[in-house]
């Protein structure tokens, strides 16, 4: 008999049920319409319950609004005329997303060499620079890139830094984080508006290193955000692009 709960909820609502435990949800652009379609949802279902002698656990029940304004009015609704809490109070069972991010690496890749990438440009004397920063044994490589180049640009040379050097030492599994959605974007589809060239040589890299028997896993970590080997390499590709240090090898690109 659960499995009729939402029997009389209208069919603009979004409805789950798994065993006794259930949700409601509806999205728009009106903040007050949300409400009272969410409050008309809710008094379907309070009906329901009254006629077959079910009681829900108000305290076991939330209401939350997720939205990507910064501020918004609160949402009202109630449940046998008391108003439901906006926010879930059981947070021990809901895992943050770097907890299961943190878990999916530890299981999949706990047997892998973590290498970190970054490239870096002063935007007004133009020097652009990329370094690589491996943890496990504090190794890092800096160079020096042709001015003016794209941030877009430094990223791949980073990347493919960090490639060369696992092909060079023969790692046989690996791990390139990169801060740089776009980069990684355009390596996953092989495909990139202005930088083919730098892209074609990646390739050819990797095509290298699965002959050998190495391979690579890359994945996206945030900037800025505590993640300590990104910080670490952050630090690093800033280090080359003073343009009155011409020490270390420069790496020609063209714009």
């Amino acid at each position: 008999m659960i499995n009729d709960v939402f029997c009389h909820v209208d069919q603009g609502v979004g409805r789950s049920l798994y065993a006794d435990d259930g949700a409601l949800w509806i999205r728009g652009r009106n903040v007050a319409f949300v409400n009272k379609k969410v409050q008309d949802a809710v008094a379907q279902v309070e009906g329901w319950t009254n006629r077959w002698g079910f009681r829900l656990s108000v305290a076991k029940t939330q209401v939350i609004c997720f939205s990507r304004r910064r501020k918004m009015a609160p949402m009202t609704v109630k449940l046998y005329g008391q108003t439901l809490e906006q926010e879930l109070k059981n947070k021990s069972e809901l895992l943050p997303v770097w907890r299961i991010v943190q878990n999916y690496v530890k299981k999949n890749l706990s047997d892998s060499v973590f290498i970190f990438t970054d490239g870096s440009k002063d935007p007004e004397k133009g020097c652009v620079g990329a370094a690589v920063y491996i943890p496990v044994n504090d190794t890092s490589i800096k160079k020096r890139l042709s001015d003016h180049l794209s941030v877009y640009t430094t990223e791949l040379m980073a990347v493919l830094l960090a490639l060369q050097w696992i092909e060079e030492k023969g790692l046989p599994k690996t791990v390139i984080a990169s801060d740089s959605f776009s980069a990684l974007s355009s390596i996953r589809t092989g495909r990139s508006s202005s930088r083919t060239d730098i892209i074609n040589e990646i390739f050819i890299v990797l095509y290298r290193m699965k002959i050998k028997g190495l391979f690579t896993t890359f994945i996206w970590v945030p900037a800025h955000a505590g993640v300590e080997g990104n910080e670490k390499v952050d630090i690093l590709a800033k280090q080359p692009i003073s343009c009155e240090d011409r020490g270390g090898k420069e790496m020609s690109y063209r714009k």
